[in-house]
């Protein structure tokens, strides 16, 4: 019993301690703002963050009750107009990144694919891209894609292993994600596919938004449509 005893009296020690230390604390803090009176005044913010004491539970305070909800929303609020920030800082590094992409394109010379791929490697984050001329697509990837073609729009997500093989020549397991972008080149069909790759299976997903790759194919169509010849020849039939 005494060595229980002896083993337990450091921590009752040292807990008194912690309380004395934070009684000592709360007695400076009190002290402070007596002889501040108009400490609040000069800080409004710190009173949003203070606990109030209220009335007894069986009583309803309207006063309470209001500040509470008040509370409640500034915080709803500020969450909110933290991620408008946040958005907002998104959104202009994209406008920066895509400034950038357009002055480089000026720069590049005309009717040069791998230029435009290199580039494109470069300045976005992927791990594998790839232009392909309609006509030149494999059967198989035709066939695949014959639909996507009658009412092209960017497309997000995971496709078939043949697939990935064929427009990425092996550069992309076939767990990754791609985005395949729709170029129309001079006329009002898909002449040319814009194809990105992420070896991150979620890299590109059907939920996420589309216009800023959309902004991308744009400008590689306006890119492509600067050669004085592209590839025009009719396409193959699908067997």
């Amino acid at each position: 019993m005494k060595e229980n005893t002896a083993r337990e009296l450091p921590t009752q020690h040292s807990e008194n301690q912690t309380l004395a230390e934070a009684q000592r604390q709360a007695n400076e803090v009190a002290a402070y703002l007596r002889e501040h009176p108009d400490f609040f005044t000069a800080n409004p913010a710190l009173i949003e963050d203070l606990e109030l004491p209220g009335p007894p539970e069986s009583v309803s305070s309207l006063h309470h009750w209001q500040l509470r909800r008040w509370r409640s929303r500034a915080h709803k609020l500020a969450n909110k107009l933290a991620q408008l920030h946040w958005i907002a800082e998104q959104n202009a590094e994209s406008d920066a990144l895509l400034h950038k992409f357009a002055c480089q394109l000026i720069a590049l010379p005309d009717n040069d694919e791998q230029a435009l791929i290199e580039t494109l490697y470069a300045l976005f984050e992927v791990d594998a891209v790839a232009i392909w001329p309609r006509q030149s697509l494999s059967p198989y990837a035709r066939k695949t894609l014959s639909g996507w073609f009658d009412n092209p729009a960017i497309r997000c997500g995971h496709v078939s292993a043949q697939l990935t093989d064929d427009l990425f020549s092996g550069e992309l397991p076939e767990t990754g994600s791609t985005a395949l972008i729709p170029l129309t080149v001079r006329d009002h069909s898909v002449s040319h596919i814009l194809a990105f790759g992420r070896k991150n299976p979620d890299g590109f997903n059907p939920a996420q938004g589309t216009l800023f790759l959309e902004q991308i194919g744009e400008l590689a169509c306006a890119y492509l449509a600067r050669a004085s010849k592209i590839h025009t020849a009719p396409e193959p039939k699908v067997p």
